[in-house]
């Protein structure tokens, strides 16, 4: 008894001073890397306070005491956010911007979800054990890896261009906080879709690329409903002041019967001088949203006609038809994938698709296929955007103001006025602005 509380005590005092020493350690890393200390946090202090629950799993499991494993991971993680933020929430304020961490609360979830789903049985079984670690060292290693000798130099590269043509406003530390809020949330997204595709491989290995052209629809789905959050994740959005802007946008919803949440104003001048506009979101979350760029550059009856432009979009349903389109594109694409899935199987000898090391086959070739049957997209794209101008130039019925429009978007995001088809047909999923104003101009000779 008195052993026992001696090393309980002892132990104690190693985690007092060891967290003075990790806390020091974090905050001078910061300073050092010139990051805040929510992604310190969140990175390097979060690991290395798991690295207690790490050893008592492993000794308790190898001493049979396996339902100490759960409970303590469970205890831990209830402990730690009802006691080690609510004891020092107690006593100091504790200011946190959820906004800008948004990522982590979700990879909460997601684990917790799957060790639920993975109880059910009472057991977790070596398949199930593989996936917890498959998730974990996907997050690490592609995050980690990819970043830094892959998207980091192009992603600095493209920085620097921007900011040499004038576009870029950000400055370092804003920058690297909106790439750490990119790399949260595509981690999220790619851990639920490879979660979901390896359980569509485990349970239906012959009809999983069916599951997951379903799973396309339902994710596709709700990305276009959450969409105008995930934009104010980056940029401050705020209701459009009152004025007649505003009176001749709300107008113009109403006369194209529009049924939208609020018009905002997208503080786009926070990250770039480029132009822009749109209507995010699906049913009851649709949002006008105009660039401030574009209301401090265009001139009223200019935003007009480029606001009739996104509600068109809207009015033909592009959403809806992108979706569907998408979904034929997703469908062939998992679907070739499969006809070789039984090759790459036989010539690696490996026991089956829900294989954990079939990531690699799956995640080129379904990027190989996907790159190529893009460019379908992309002509999609280039059509629907035609039959919105069309639309607009329908409404407004002046070509002088859709060629003073768009004239003037093109030359404030210099985009090319003339590419090659080519280039047209493998990058552009707009159409270029000499073609648009030469069939605007065509459709209006037809009008009149």
């Amino acid at each position: 008894m008195l052993s026992s509380l001696f090393f309980l005590i002892l132990g104690s005092l190693g985690l007092y001073f060891g967290s003075e020493f990790l806390i020091d350690g974090a905050k001078s890393l910061a300073k050092k890397l010139k990051v805040s200390d929510l992604v310190i946090g969140l990175t390097i202090v979060s690991i290395g306070t798991s690295f207690p629950e790490l050893v008592v799993g492993l000794i308790s499991a190898f001493q049979g005491y396996t339902d100490f494993v759960i409970g303590n991971v469970l205890g831990s993680n209830i402990a730690n956010i009802g006691l080690a933020i609510g004891l020092p929430a107690l006593f100091f304020k504790i200011d946190f911007d959820l906004k800008n961490s948004i990522a982590p609360f979700i990879y909460n979830l997601l684990a917790c979800l799957m060790l639920y789903i993975f109880l059910q049985d009472s057991l977790i079984n070596s398949k199930e054990a593989q996936s917890l670690l498959l998730v974990f060292f996907i997050y690490i290693i592609i995050s980690v890896m990819t970043f830094l000798f892959y998207e980091l130099p192009l992603e600095i590269y493209g920085e620097k261009i921007e900011r040499r043509f004038g576009f870029s406003t950000r400055d370092n530390k804003s920058w690297i906080v909106d790439k750490l809020k990119e790399i949260g949330i595509g981690l999220v997204i790619a851990l639920i879709i490879i979660e979901f595709l390896y359980i569509g491989l485990s349970e239906a290995p012959n009809i999983w690329w069916i599951y997951a052209v379903m799973g396309y629809f339902i994710f596709s789905t709700v990305l276009s409903i959450l969409s105008p959050y995930l934009i104010s994740i980056f940029t401050k959005i705020e209701p459009l002041e009152e004025g007649s802007v505003r009176n001749k946008v709300t107008n113009l919803a109403k006369e194209m019967n529009l049924n939208f949440e609020e018009i905002y104003k997208w503080n786009m001048s926070q990250q770039t001088t480029k132009v822009n506009a749109a209507v995010t979101g699906f049913g009851k979350t649709l949002r006008i949203m105009l660039g401030d760029t574009l209301l401090q550059k265009f001139r009223e009856d200019e935003i007009e006609i480029v606001m009739a432009h996104e509600i068109a979009h809207q009015k033909n349903k592009d959403v809806y038809r992108s979706i569907l389109f998408n979904g034929l594109i997703a469908f062939l694409g998992f679907y070739f994938v499969d006809l070789g899935f039984d090759y790459f199987i036989e010539w690696f000898d490996y026991y089956g698709k829900d294989d954990p090391a079939t990531y690699v086959y799956l995640l080129f070739s379904l990027s190989l296929v996907l790159e190529i049957l893009g460019k379908l997209s992309l002509w999609h794209s280039r059509r629907r955007e035609k039959a919105a101008d069309l639309v607009s130039i329908n409404k407004i019925r002046n070509i002088e103001i859709f060629e003073s429009a768009f004239a003037r978007l093109a030359k404030e995001n210099l985009s090319y006025p003339n590419p090659s088809k080519l280039k047209i047909m493998m990058m552009y999923s707009h159409p270029p602005i000499n073609e648009r104003i030469r069939y605007g101009k065509e459709y209006i000779q037809k009008l009149s």
